[in-house]
């Protein structure tokens, strides 16, 4: 058809949004994909089976003719006639809401329509699946492109607005109600990518987990309380829980993890909206990713791995070969030994690039004199600090704070 690249289009766009397209011969006859094995799990029966869809087709796919319907469970679809097709196809397009099925609505939505308790259940989870909050301009400016390489010209087309009474039948809700495979697969999904993003913290790896988020963008979260805000926030106080954990996996110490995880916490609460929320799971992600990458000590012998945890959680003390050893209960020449079989590098030098690695944060986050980030790095003389600062960095602290200012 000459139309099949804008058709593609579209039906890729919907897609990304988890919005559910169809193209099948007319007259359509019922199908259980069309609303996710809803009607056939609800009532446990094949009474739609020889009926036609929703409402009648001659009435529904029109010519020139966008077909906006309203089902009985207040979900939303859109049917078009698709020209110049042999034998006769129609566009189905959903379920969707242009409304947003926050707790409180699927709350109202069940109470209306379930006289189960089952019923009530498996539609709140069906609710939760649906793609809602759809931007109705949005999507009727992607139609009237479709319509416009469909039809010629926008002139050439109207828009035809259904809403569907049909009552339920009389064995509604008398019958065991079970979860269509699509509820299933949302809340499998789910687990999936929330196992997919704790292993790729646990190795460290932010490349993988960034293209893993950009592959999967939509995660379906089935809103749990009526306040969405409120919502929101616990699923990201769960999200930070399981990224700390994976941490912990990728054997990070607890002084690190729990002082990322309290930030986070703080900054969580402090969002004034779920916009603000949300954007924390991707930052969380790529913090607890890079903590792993800077402090894992998995590739260590257990032995090392204490003496590294011990340089972590003192670089304000004194960290001299001898004073480490005597902390670990380890011979000075063994410790030396081994920390450079290990490492590739002295303990000083390991030592003296934390330090600097630290005070690279404090330049970063504060306007503390130089003298006095020195000292907070475990490194009194100031002299000292600019002279292994500069090995490391190419240049003075001094010059390196002129440089981020500059760029601030």
């Amino acid at each position: 058809m000459r139309y099949d690249s804008i058709l593609n289009f579209t039906r890729t766009v919907l897609h990304e949004l988890n919005i559910h397209t169809f193209v099948d011969d007319l007259p359509l006859k019922w199908d259980d994909k069309y609303d996710m094995q809803l009607r056939n799990n609800l009532f446990n029966s094949r009474i739609f089976e020889d009926s036609t869809f929703f409402i009648s087709n001659k009435d529904f796919f029109v010519p020139n003719t966008i077909s906006f319907l309203t089902d009985s469970f207040y979900c939303e679809y859109i049917g078009l006639l698709l020209p110049e097709t042999d034998p006769v196809k129609g566009l189905l397009i959903g379920p969707f809401s242009t409304d947003i099925f926050t707790t409180g609505r699927i709350k109202e939505l069940c109470n209306c329509l379930c006289p189960s308790k089952e019923a009530y259940e498996l539609l709140g989870r069906y609710y939760s699946t649906i793609p809602s909050g759809i931007s109705e301009n949005w999507l009727k400016a992607l139609l009237r492109s479709l319509a416009s390489e469909l039809w010629e010209t926008p002139e050439n087309y109207v828009a035809k607005f259904f809403k569907n009474e049909q009552p339920f039948p009389t064995e509604y809700g008398k019958v065991p109600v079970q979860n269509s495979p699509e509820i299933v697969k949302v809340i499998e999904d789910r687990y999936e990518a929330e196992n997919a993003i704790m292993k790729f913290i646990s190795q460290g790896n932010w490349a993988l987990a960034e293209k893993y988020l950009n592959e999967n963008p939509t995660l379906v979260l089935n809103q749990r309380i009526p306040d969405t805000l409120r919502d929101t926030k616990n699923y990201m106080i769960i999200a930070n829980t399981l990224f700390r954990k994976a941490a912990q996996f990728g054997h990070v110490h607890p002084m690190y993890l729990d002082e990322l995880s309290a930030k986070f916490a703080a900054r969580i609460e402090e969002s004034a909206s779920t916009r603000k929320t949300q954007e924390l799971y991707r930052e969380m992600i790529k913090k607890y990713c890079l903590l792993v990458q800077s402090y894992s000590v998995r590739n260590y012998s257990p032995t090392m791995q204490k003496i590294i945890n011990y340089i972590f959680t003192n670089l304000t003390n004194d960290l001299s070969l001898n004073t480490v050893a005597q902390a670990l209960s380890l011979n000075a020449s063994y410790l030396s030994t081994r920390f450079k079989k290990e490492t590739g590098t002295t303990l000083t030098s390991y030592v003296n690039n934390r330090r600097i690695e630290q005070s690279l944060y404090f330049f970063n986050t504060t306007a503390l004199p130089i003298q006095d980030i020195a000292n907070m790095c475990g490194i009194s003389d100031v002299n000292y600090f600019t002279r292994i600062f500069k090995k490391k960095m190419q240049m003075t602290p001094r010059e390196y704070r002129a440089m981020i200012q500059g760029n601030s």
